[in-house]
């Protein structure tokens, strides 16, 4: 059974516009912890946002201020990645290594204070993680208290994270369900939803997330064989997929966000470009 509540949010600033946001509630006897209330943001990319790492944090502290009624708030693939790039003079695997630590610290301080600050979890979208002679595509979600929550490194790669970049996938085995207050949850990054190895993999969550950085022009069958065509066959009782929106660095980024039911019909959506965010509550 499913209770909505629908309101308006439009937030102005230097840097942003975030509009058309929705709050809703789905009811289900399975839940009996206290309500958590989640924020999808669907981010959008610029030169500008990450022209500094002054800038970068003002972006993401408003879509966080704009979102305040979340307990966990949810930023798409790669919206971390690019904080690093202030860090690297070139796109290679021996710079992204040399300056791994020192971007690691970065989204540790920047990331862990605005969780703190807020009270909130975020997960913080993804970012080149350099572990030993290994390169991942890693998300990252900070709790509360301002430490490191849950990562999940991406296990399978897009052309370009493979060619161009020469990332190493990550670990099936290794993607766990993680729990906040009460309810579960499973995540994915981007082209890990296209392959049908999680369908046996996913255990029983209240939302499967999948975080998307989507470089292909949108098209709606490329996004129904991801996430979408994952549900009817799993054990989630709902679906959220956040995107990534822009263009960077030679990059444009589209593709809509959503929430599903385990049946893949939407509940809630953005446009496919543009900045966007909606609100729901798992009660």
């Amino acid at each position: 059974m499913f209770r909505f509540k629908r309101m308006k949010v439009l937030i102005l600033t230097t840097l942003i516009i975030l509009g058309g946001a929705s709050l809703f509630s789905l009811a289900n006897s399975d839940f009996t912890e206290d309500p958590l209330v989640i924020g999808a943001v669907q981010f959008e990319v610029s030169p500008l946002v990450y022209s500094s790492g002054q800038a970068f944090r003002e972006a993401v502290e408003n879509k966080i201020i704009a979102l305040e009624e979340a307990d966990f708030i949810i930023f798409p693939e790669y919206t971390s990645v690019y904080a690093g790039y202030l860090f690297i003079n070139s796109l290679s695997r021996d710079e992204i290594s040399r300056t791994a630590p020192e971007v690691k610290a970065f989204l540790d301080k920047e990331w862990g204070a605005l969780a703190k600050k807020y009270n909130k979890y975020i997960l913080a979208g993804t970012y080149y993680a350099a572990v030993g002679d290994k390169i991942y595509n890693r998300a990252l979600i900070y709790g509360p208290e301002g430490a490191l929550f849950h990562h999940q490194d991406k296990v399978f790669l897009g052309d370009i994270e493979i060619n161009a970049i020469g990332l190493d996938r990550g670990d099936i085995e290794n993607a766990e369900p993680f729990t906040i207050k009460g309810k579960t949850f499973f995540l994915t990054i981007c082209r890990d939803t296209y392959h049908d190895d999680w369908e046996s993999i996913v255990p029983p969550v209240d939302l499967w997330i999948d975080i998307k950085a989507n470089e292909l022009p949108y098209t709606e069958e490329y996004y129904a064989g991801a996430l979408p065509s994952r549900l009817p066959d799993s054990e989630a009782d709902l679906g959220l997929t956040v995107s990534l929106t822009g263009s960077i660095g030679g990059y444009v980024f589209e593709g809509y966000s959503s929430l599903r039911d385990d049946n893949a019909q939407i509940q809630a959506t953005s446009r496919y470009d543009g900045e966007d965010a909606f609100l729901f509550t798992l009660e």
